[in-house]
């Protein structure tokens, strides 16, 4: 099994929004651009990670 380690940073502003500053290689793993929107969440075991568009879909 091919794992990575990555140090990620976590913010929340002002008006509780989340941001996440992903690597580049996860970027682009999953062809992400500045601003781009991802779901993510975990089995309890792994993370998974979804883009997501625009509209959240």
């Amino acid at each position: 099994m091919y794992r990575h380690m990555a140090e990620m940073r976590i913010n929340r502003d002002k008006n509780n929004r989340t941001s996440i500053y992903l690597p580049a290689f996860l970027r682009d793993k999953f062809n992400l651009q500045n601003g781009s929107l991802v779901d993510i969440d975990t089995d309890g075991k792994n993370i998974i990670i979804t883009p997501k568009n625009k509209n959240g879909v």
